[in-house]
């Protein structure tokens, strides 16, 4: 059963076995044993797919896995970290700033006199201060960054 305003998965992925330990007070060797169960179920799951040729014609079947290196996430929250960044969740931090990119992009597409320009500079102002609190630096949204690579590499 979930907790209200949580989402399912996070409570499936990320914390099942604090879960289950809080749910059911539960010892650390009975939380093992109950993971133990789940892990033989999904693999039974997956052999019977695998004999059934579920698995047949997928894509990309036989080209070798591109595994990204993950051993800077702590062990247990790498299932729960792959999860949501395949899913295309960006810390915070990082998805304003793609914001801020795409709405300077934008800015820079349409002509001043364009009725949603001043809206658009607002929004990518605001941004662009709460990125600056955030310890952000926006150089990038100026283009100064780029300027300045090329000045230092035309020096050397």
């Amino acid at each position: 059963m979930e907790k209200p305003g949580l989402p399912g998965f996070f409570i499936s992925v990320i914390s099942l076995p604090v879960l289950f330990q809080r749910i059911f007070v539960l010892s650390p060797v009975c939380v093992e044993f109950i993971m133990l169960l789940l892990d033989q179920w999904a693999e039974r799951h997956i052999l019977d797919a695998q004999r059934k040729g579920e698995f047949d014609s997928l894509p990309g079947e036989g080209a070798p896995l591109v595994l990204d290196d993950d051993s800077f996430i702590p062990e247990e929250l790498r299932a729960a970290w792959r999860l949501l960044k395949n899913a295309g969740c960006l810390p915070p931090e990082l998805q304003q700033r793609k914001d801020a990119i795409e709405l300077n992009e934008l800015l820079r597409s349409i002509n001043q006199d364009h009725p949603d320009y001043q809206a658009v500079r607002k929004k990518l102002t605001l941004l662009e201060l709460k990125l600056q609190q955030a310890g952000v630096n926006t150089d990038f949204l100026h283009g100064d960054y780029a300027d300045r690579l090329l000045q230092k590499i035309e020096k050397e």
